[in-house]
């Protein structure tokens, strides 16, 4: 009787092991969609410009958004879930987020992108990944009747102090959609 309960208790112990060796390390959710960088032919490059930001509070959250315009100039046409980014820079710390591209038919580029932010941003870039900036803001920041309002304080060289970090860029399909992107899967 011992050795037939032993035998079962083996038995169901090495089913159990087989299972959860088979099972894939990190269970990833399905459906679970990631924007992805967009690499280059060798010789070319992304490029972009940015001319303004500006921050408003959001209609839908009451939260405080900053948004950018300028133009992000492929290296070649964009593929489905490649994106650029915008990232934000605290002084001592950076945020990122991807933004998929959307590009004008008549002129190819991309125009531009919000994000949620805080009043102690310090400045704003166009990212190509984490640690390549394209192009780069100075933010300041003033109070009108109570709400933080940023301005541009124009241009900010691409390898300033104030920039000088990665910026960690969730690069996850945020709903159906993604941010922004009826286009995306």
């Amino acid at each position: 009787m011992r050795g037939t309960i032993r035998m079962i208790c083996l038995t169901v112990t090495t089913m159990i092991l087989a299972a959860f060796a088979v099972a894939p390390a990190a269970a990833v959710p399905s459906g679970t969609v990631s924007y992805r960088w967009m690499t280059c032919p060798a010789g070319t490059a992304t490029t972009a410009r940015l001319d303004t930001v500006a921050s408003h509070i959001g209609a839908h959250d009451n939260r405080l958004w900053l948004s950018v315009g300028g133009e992000v100039f492929p290296c070649r046409p964009p593929q489905t879930l490649e994106a650029w980014g915008l990232a934000l820079y605290y002084g001592d710390h950076a945020v990122g987020r991807a933004q998929p591209f959307q590009l004008d038919p008549g002129t190819g580029t991309d125009h531009g992108g919000t994000m949620l932010t805080g009043s102690t941003v310090q400045a704003v870039c166009i990212l190509s990944d984490e640690t390549t900036r394209l192009a780069c803001a100075a933010v300041s920041w003033v109070d009108i009747a109570g709400t933080p309002s940023a301005v541009y304080e124009g241009s900010l060289p691409v390898d300033s102090p104030l920039v000088a970090m990665p910026a960690p860029t969730n690069m996850l399909v945020d709903g159906p959609g993604g941010p922004y992107c009826p286009k995306c899967p």
